[in-house]
């Protein structure tokens, strides 16, 4: 058994969120695995602390101030959908922060995912028809791009606790086995 769990050591990822600790488990006297969840790792009390939600904040601001130099012609379509693109890159982190379970959870981020992705082709309809100058599409598509590597970096730590702690409730179950 100490051997299974000494080797499943090596085999879990760890991210710069996720810590592996050993400890001693006097009652079974044998090693116990435990992955420390992030919300207690960093001290992230709510999704306002994740990286991933600042920086769709950010670019939140950005869109918000661009759109209102927009024609009025746009008020009903290019301005109504980049405010609604904007405001759901942090409002599905969040909603998805707060349902608890890594799926869901990636599922919300996905969502967001997909805002933004939808928020660089409306900046390009933006450039195209002349809405907004090369600096600004561009400064755009890097807040854009910052935002959609953070939010793809919490993407993969929720995959990893997800496969985590199934991996620390199968070496679980096989204690309870062979006790």
């Amino acid at each position: 058994m100490i051997t299974l769990i000494k080797t499943a050591i090596f085999y879990i990822q760890t991210g710069l969120n996720n810590l592996i600790f050993l400890t001693n488990n006097s009652k079974v006297n044998c090693y116990s695995l435990i992955v420390k969840n992030i919300r207690d790792t960093m001290q992230i009390k709510s999704f306002e602390d994740l990286e991933c939600w600042k920086a769709c904040v950010e670019v939140r601001k950005f869109i918000s101030s661009l759109i209102k130099k927009f024609p009025s012609s746009e008020k009903y379509d290019l301005i109504d959908n980049m405010k609604r693109a904007s405001h759901s890159t942090t409002r599905n982190i969040a909603e998805g922060y707060g349902r608890f379970h890594y799926k869901e959870n990636i599922q919300f981020c996905r969502i967001s995912r997909g805002s933004l992705f939808e928020l660089i082709d409306d900046l390009i309809t933006a450039k195209d028809e002349n809405y907004i100058l090369e600096n600004e599409y561009s400064e755009g598509k890097m807040k854009i791009e910052k935002a959609l590597n953070i939010l793809n970096g919490y993407i993969n730590y929720l995959d990893r606790a997800e496969k985590n702690n199934e991996l620390r409730l199968t070496i679980n179950n096989l204690w309870q086995k062979n006790l």
